[in-house]
């Protein structure tokens, strides 16, 4: 997949970072934005089938303590301008862990997902209805949602524009938008640089910093309510775990790249979105060092406020009003 102009501004004039045979990565240099100008995917949709089957919920049940605390922290959140009651689309839903929290205080919830797996196991293991596909093929003329969210999705998509533009033409008047994604400007990215996890799973293109997310919005016509970053406790090991797996496999070169599109390649096993060898357990790589930073997590507690506090944290979570 090859990106030619910049995702949310169009500008063809970006400065080359680095790369690896996996792609190409450049910053705009009209709005910020951070983004994988050639990549080895193929389409979203076909990533999609691979990634988000079965086995993905498997997986998601290990860590479903964490993704609860995750929900819980976006809920408050949003319940600051949304009150129980009010009508709510949830974009790319996953294992539903916010869409049935938000259930169970009293809001409508509704959700779109492009996996058929996810879809099926939110509408029969929650009992919420979820829609099969992309959030354009939902019928524009309702606009009857106080609050459309999407967590982690935005990364994954080649034209962001296309995609807020749909959720506006849905929205009610004054809706809020409440979107999250990586932040490009936080401690573990400026420490592994290349080898940053979020960097390197398959399905991410786009990287937003608050300026980057400022131009968006502005662009869009949005009212910007706030920009936040947050940083939890398990961000940091998932970060140093998956650095030195990446340190294995991932060369950072200093000039742009020929990419050739592919799929999973076969000698590989693919797991929670990013390559793992095959005798490598992600329970291991993944939920033992969360466990461990969870018990010292009061202690790290200041820390983490800080580099929140400063923009560094591992996500970006924005809300707007239309």
């Amino acid at each position: 997949m090859k990106i030619l102009t910049c995702p949310i501004c169009c500008a063809n004039d970006n400065r080359f970072l680095f790369a690896t045979t996996h792609f190409n990565l450049v910053r705009c240099n009209h709005c910020g934005l951070v983004y994988k100008s050639e990549t080895s995917e193929i389409s979203d949709i076909v990533v999609n089938r691979q990634l988000y089957n079965y086995e993905f919920i498997k997986r998601r049940n290990w860590g479903k303590c964490r993704l609860h605390k995750v929900a819980k922290r976006r809920l408050r959140a949003l319940k600051l301008h949304v009150p129980p009651g009010g009508r709510i689309l949830e974009i790319g839903c996953g294992t539903g862990e916010f869409t049935r929290l938000a259930h169970e205080e009293g809001f409508d919830v509704e959700a779109v997902d492009l996996s058929e797996s996810v879809c099926n196991y939110v509408r029969n293991e929650l009992g919420i209805y979820c829609f099969n596909g992309k959030i354009e093929y939902l019928d524009s003329s309702r606009k009857d949602y106080n609050a459309i969210v999407a967590f982690d999705v935005i990364e994954h998509l080649p034209d962001p524009l296309s995609f807020l533009r749909h959720i506006i033409a849905r929205i009610s008047s004054r809706g809020i938008i409440f979107l999250e994604m990586p932040n490009w400007q936080c401690v573990e990215g400026r420490l592994f640089g290349h080898l940053w996890n979020m960097l390197n799973m398959r399905d991410h293109l786009n990287f937003f910093s608050k300026d980057a997310l400022n131009y968006i919005l502005g662009k869009m016509g949005l009212q910007t309510i706030t920009i936040l970053s947050h940083e939890t406790y398990w961000e940091a090991p998932f970060a140093m775990v998956f650095a030195l797996l990446n340190l294995l496999r991932i060369n950072k070169l200093d000039c742009p790249q020929i990419v050739e599109s592919d799929t999973i390649p076969k000698s590989i096993h693919k797991q929670n979105n990013t390559y793992f060898h095959k005798n490598l357990q992600p329970f291991l790589a993944q939920e033992l060092p969360a466990m461990f930073t969870q018990i010292i997590s009061p202690l790290t507690y200041p820390f983490r406020q800080a580099i929140s506090y400063a923009g560094w944290g591992t996500e970006l979570s924005v809300i707007a009003r239309s």
